[in-house]
């Protein structure tokens, strides 16, 4: 059962950085536009900063590389600033 569980975090770790890497992608794209949409970038923006809240909420470190932005919302009803 243990192993199970493992397993599946591991997994779900794995597509937490799937995403997080077409997330940067997807933001280096946004920023070599001439027509830059602000929403567009606010959102991706604040997307990207959940995904590293999540990771690294996970122990897993990013590229050292990455710029680390500050996020604060609210997570099953709990306030929080990272």
């Amino acid at each position: 059962m243990i192993f199970v569980i493992l397993y599946l975090n591991y997994r779900l770790i794995v597509l937490w950085q799937l995403l997080y890497k077409k997330v940067v992608w997807y933001h280096m794209q946004l920023n070599r536009k001439v027509d830059k949409n602000a929403e567009e970038e606010s959102v991706v923006s604040s997307l990207l900063s959940h995904i590293q809240a999540t990771l690294q909420s996970s122990g897993v470190t990013l590229e050292q590389h990455s710029k680390i932005n500050s996020v604060s919302g609210s997570y099953f009803g709990k306030s929080y600033k990272c």
